[in-house]
């Protein structure tokens, strides 16, 4: 898995403009991802890596007066910072009450009482933690009948893509941190089929759409710009911190070069450098209910 501090680090440098410049594109996956989501009244929630706390602010407006105990955790001091900011004002008027815990994830999860929350939010968090430490211990701290809600890509879709990225590192050994490629500090996501069949061992008795994505779409001006956004971004972070730093934008460049010249697309869209890129992604909203 990768270390905790560079995670810490990254974060750091993209917490001031991270709600406008990346999760505002993935807002409407929680718009939708929260339709038809019911609560007891003073029920418990908890958001596992909750960022700016952009989740959480959504659920205290909709589910105002209910009188609900928020608990988000994120490793990055930045970003629970922000999330303090964004959620006081939303749980003082809508009547809830909020704790923001700056820690690792699976440290707050063993620390749980048994059947402490209604319902966990994990959103793309599974690049950072490996789901076979972070599944028992949600499903440990679920209430009965309480359900996780998992935000998260799935290896696999851009398979021809994901091949050519390894071929395209064997061809420059140079810019690649080939140490994290074969330590467990790198970490390749699992499929969305493995997810939901870890989540029925374990004993969850309804999951829900592990089959249907939801698409993000995003234009973006050239395949550069969709390149330093995914860099940035929790979806695929992974995959570019095997990249030298030094090396990144020389790297991003023949990258670029590289996919123009093999006529590589990326689900059904070309790549051609200077020319405009739609980037549509499929993400799975998982229902697992206990």
């Amino acid at each position: 898995m990768p270390d905790k501090q560079g995670i810490i680090d990254k974060y750091k440098r993209l917490a001031r403009g991270y709600d406008a410049e990346y999760d505002a594109h993935l807002a409407g996956l929680w718009d939708e991802g929260l339709s038809g989501l019911k609560l007891p009244k003073n029920g418990r929630v908890l958001d596992l890596g909750c960022g700016t706390g952009a989740t959480m602010a959504k659920l205290m407006s909709r589910f105002s007066g209910d009188q609900l105990r928020f608990d988000g955790v994120d490793l990055c001091p930045e970003m629970v910072d922000i999330a303090r900011r964004n959620c006081t004002a939303a749980a003082v008027s809508a009547k809830h009450e909020v704790q923001l815990h700056c820690q690792d994830c699976l440290e707050y999860l063993r620390a749980c009482q048994k059947e402490q929350y209604d319902l966990v939010i994990a959103s793309f968090i599974l690049a950072y933690v490996k789901a076979s430490k972070l599944f028992p211990l949600i499903y440990r701290t679920l209430k009965k009948g309480g359900k996780l809600i998992l935000l998260t890509s799935s290896r696999g879709h851009g398979s021809k893509v994901e091949k050519e990225a390894w071929r395209f590192g064997l061809t420059h050994p140079f810019h690649i941190k080939w140490w994290r490629v074969i330590t467990k500090r790198f970490t390749v996501l699992p499929t969305v089929e493995r997810i939901a069949a870890r989540l029925r061992r374990l004993g969850f008795s309804r999951i829900e759409g592990h089959q249907n994505p939801i698409y993000v779409k995003i234009e973006f001006k050239d395949p550069k710009a969709l390149l330093r956004w995914l860099d940035a971004s929790s979806l695929i972070t992974q995959y570019f911190d095997v990249i030298r730093e030094g090396k990144k934008q020389f790297a991003i460049d023949e990258i670029l070069r590289y996919c123009e010249a093999r006529k590589i697309d990326f689900l059904g869209e070309p790549i051609r450098v200077g020319q405009p890129f739609l980037f549509r992604w499929p993400i799975y909203k998982i229902i697992a209910q206990k």
